[in-house]
């Protein structure tokens, strides 16, 4: 499979469904950014928990600007938890 830039700009959209895989979401989540976030090693499948973020899928989120999508600043909602 060919892999795409990790860091390479998501629109919007995109940039939702990371939030949706992150939230369990999947049903959501349009089956071409599924592979998009597949191909840039955001997410991939799990055995047990289907489609889930990579460590990689996790950092964009973390450093993401909570105001470009929440309208205010407030603690990041996609912070792993210690154990998780």
């Amino acid at each position: 499979m060919h892999h795409l830039n990790t860091n390479a700009t998501l629109s919007p959209t995109e940039f939702a469904s990371l939030r949706h895989v992150a939230n369990g979401l999947i049903s959501t989540v349009p089956k071409e950014h599924r592979n998009l976030l597949i191909a840039m090693r955001l997410a991939c499948f799990d055995g047990r928990q289907g489609l889930v973020l990579t460590d990689l899928g996790w950092h964009r989120l973390e450093r993401a600007d909570p105001t470009a999508w929440r309208g205010t600043a407030s603690i990041n909602p996609f912070s792993r938890q210690i154990g998780k």
